[in-house]
Formats: C-alpha cells, structure tokens, sequence
C-alpha cells in the first residue's frame, strides 16, 4: 500500500486531501506542527509532529516508511506578515524538506505552489500555461517561486511535480471567496455594479485539487513538470457571481457599470485592490495537467460551489 505524508495536514486544503487519499485506499500520515492539529484530521489517518519544519529528526521520523509527500505547509492569507517571514516558512522549509525526502528515498514529491507564483493578473484570452514566464508581484509570490526553483532542481531519482492552482474555494476556505460570496449575499437588498465585469477568473473546488493531488501520486510514470490545475474553463465574475447567488437561493440583482469607471471608484474610496481583483482577469490554462495524468474534475463549477456556500453566510 502507497504511504503518502502530507504536510500542512490540518489546513483547509490539507484535510481534503487526508480525506480524499484515505478513502482511495492510501496510508495517509499527517505532517502537523503540532498536536493542536489532531481535531482536524480525518479518522484513520497517522500523524507526525513536524513542529516548523526545521527539525532534521523529525523529518526523518515522518518521512520513515512513505513512498511520497504532498507538501501543502506554507505561508498564505497574512497581511501583516514580513517578507521575511513568508521566506523562512516558504522557502527554507521547502528546502530542508526536500533535502530529508532525497536521503529518505521518497518516490515522488508533489508541491503545492500557487498561481501567484507566476503573475497576479492575464490578458483577456490569454490564459496561463506552464511555459508562462514567472513574474511574482509580492512577497508570497516570490517566495512560491523560489521554492519551485528548490523542488525542480531536486535529485532526478526524485519525481518533483509542481502544482499550480489558481483560487481554491470550499467550505473551510479563507481569503477571497468568503468575502466574495459575503458581498454577493449584499445583493439580496443593495443592487452591485458589476453585471458587465467581463474578467475571466479561473478557480479550483477543493475537493477537485484533492483529487487532482490524489491523481498525481498514484500516476505510474514519472511527471517531473509543473501544472496548473483548475475547475475548467474560467468564469466572467459577473457569471462566478450569479453561480455564488444562485447556490445561497436567490438571483443576484447585478447592473451594468463601465469597468473603467469602477476602477475610478474604487481609487477614489481607498479599495483599488479590491476591485482590481474583480475586474483584472486571472485565467490559467491546465490542458497540460488533464492530459499526463489523464484528469477530470470529479465535481463542476456549480456543485462546487454548491457545496462551498453554506458556511460563508451568516
């Protein structure tokens, strides 16, 4: 039986995948910093404490016995974190971990980055591909980055696999979408300005990158690349924005404003960021991924979100 240890086991995305490889009939052992992380994992897995990733015994500890690591542990969704800081669980970690995965004789190691790696925004119909040139825009970009440059130049007796989502959503999910599905459920009572917001943004259920990640263990041949994964063909946000309201029971009421001008409005009230991300496209393309390992999505865009809504509103 394939053992696989994942890291950042108690996180958000790191719970779907114990689950997901538990239920397909893998060992599963938990890589947690601590014991606080136990609640959240799924029944029938194992457990390694990994306190900050620096400790060379107990990584040999966890990785004793295990064929491949999915390494999820990271930095994300902290404002006020250092640019220092994002280096030191990022990158260093990464690299300490890949050092105990090559004298371990891991099989396969799978990273986790993310599409903030490569850049923050796309041209309309220009989606992402692997070959993209990287052009990270903040710290936690460019600490994504430097640990895929640490993965890939990883001993070749090691299958290095990098993973690229875009936005992940689901029940548990931090950052932007619950603001998102919080500022579709204003519509209920207060129309929004973006019926004409024509970006395409390109996401990712979490039971679908569980999937995925679950596909790319059990892959027979070596992978050694780098992928984006997403949902499948990218929504407009005004089209994202109906499916989040039409999921919480109800037509979101949407009206037509020039892009341009909520840009303007969203300089003049101090929120460029904020409307930016909803008016800038952000499209991957993930053609590669669904042909090497043969993938699809085991849920669409509406019963993802389906699934994902619940525990946003209030």
């Amino acid at each position: 039986m394939t053992k696989v240890l994942v890291t950042g086991a108690s996180g958000f995305i790191g719970t779907a995948t114990c689950r997901e490889l538990r239920d397909a009939g893998f060992a599963v052992r938990a890589g947690l910093r601590s014991t606080a992380g136990l609640r959240k994992i799924p029944a029938n897995c194992e457990y390694a404490i990994l306190e900050n990733g620096s400790n060379a015994a107990a990584l040999q500890s966890a990785l004793e016995g295990c064929d491949a690591v999915i390494h999820l542990a990271g930095k994300a969704h902290d404002p006020n974190a250092k640019p220092e800081d994002f280096v030191r669980v990022n990158v260093e970690a990464t690299a300490q971990l890949v050092s105990a995965c090559e004298r371990a004789g891991i099989r396969r190691f799978i990273y986790v980055s993310s599409v903030k790696a490569v850049a923050e925004r796309t041209s309309p119909g220009k989606p992402l591909t692997s070959a993209a040139p990287a052009r990270p825009e903040d710290p936690y970009g460019r600490s994504k980055l430097e640990a895929e440059s640490i993965v890939a130049s990883a001993d070749p007796k090691m299958d290095s696999v990098i993973v690229r989502p875009p936005l992940v959503y689901g029940r548990a999910a931090k950052g932007n979408f619950p603001r998102l599905v919080r500022l579709v459920g204003f519509s209920r009572i207060v129309p929004l300005p973006f019926g004409a917001a024509s970006a395409r943004r390109s996401c990712i259920f979490v039971g679908n990158l569980a999937h995925a990640l679950r596909t790319a263990v059990a892959h027979p041949v070596p992978l050694r690349s780098v992928f984006f994964v997403s949902d499948g063909p990218a929504l407009t946000t005004a089209n994202l924005m109906r499916e989040i309201g039409l999921a919480l029971g109800f037509v979101p009421k949407l009206f037509d404003v020039e892009p341009r001008l909520l840009r303007f409005g969203g300089r003049a009230l101090g929120m460029s960021d904020v409307i930016g991300k909803l008016l800038d496209s952000l499209e991957v393309d993930d053609a590669l991924f669904r042909g090497a390992v043969r993938w699809t999505p085991p849920f669409t865009v509406r019963e993802g979100i389906n699934l994902s809504v619940g525990a946003h509103v209030e």
